[in-house]
């Protein structure tokens, strides 16, 4: 994915190569280049985090959504129910 800064330094190097000012883009340049290898770097650490919080999570559900933990008919009598 590519971002809006990147795309607004990427035109921002054209023009200054248009104005004659090629060190300046040069430097622009770097920027996007270094900018790039922070967000790779970075992306690659969330997908590590990811896969770390994902070892956490159960494999399957200790219940169905359909059970309440509860048995359906009552264990123990109270006075009045019959």
């Amino acid at each position: 994915m590519v971002h809006p800064l990147a795309l607004l330094l990427w035109v921002a190097a054209g023009l200054s190569v248009f104005a004659g000012t090629e060190v300046l883009a040069v430097a622009i340049v770097v920027v996007i280049a270094v900018n790039a290898i922070f967000a790779s770097v970075q992306e690659q650490q969330a997908e590590r985090a990811v896969e770390a919080l994902a070892s956490y999570l159960p494999t399957r559900p200790r219940r169905s959504a359909t059970d309440t933990g509860r048995s359906s008919t009552p264990t123990t009598s109270y006075p009045g129910t019959s």
